[in-house]
């Protein structure tokens, strides 16, 4: 399942991501972790108990989907971040579908 495909699901259903879902990476990585088109693996995000701080998940920070790293949370938002510091700001629940369970080449 292509990036494209998971904005997709991501922006027609709100919390989409009901089953697990691949994509490679395809824009300049976020994250130190994925190289350029290596096969991430989602796993829905159904709840806020399954994001904790240090995950990588794939959100939608009010303009672009990334796949960015929770830094903190903050009551009942989100920071979410980049590997390098970078804060991009606070997100809510609903906006975090689907968090990395496994990296392929």
């Amino acid at each position: 399942m292509c990036s494209q495909m998971l904005r997709k699901i991501a922006t027609t259903s709100g919390l989409a991501i009901a089953e697990r879902a691949a994509s490679r990476t395809t824009k300049p990585i976020r994250l130190r972790a994925l190289e350029h088109r290596q096969l991430c693996t989602y796993a829905p995000v159904l709840a806020p108990a399954d994001v904790k701080v240090g995950d990588a998940v794939f959100c939608h920070d009010g303009r672009n989907y990334f796949t960015l790293l929770i830094k903190g949370i903050d009551r009942d938002l989100y920071i979410i971040a980049n590997s390098t510091g970078f804060v991009n700001g606070k997100i809510p629940i609903g906006q975090i579908f689907g968090k990395v369970v496994n990296i392929e080449d």
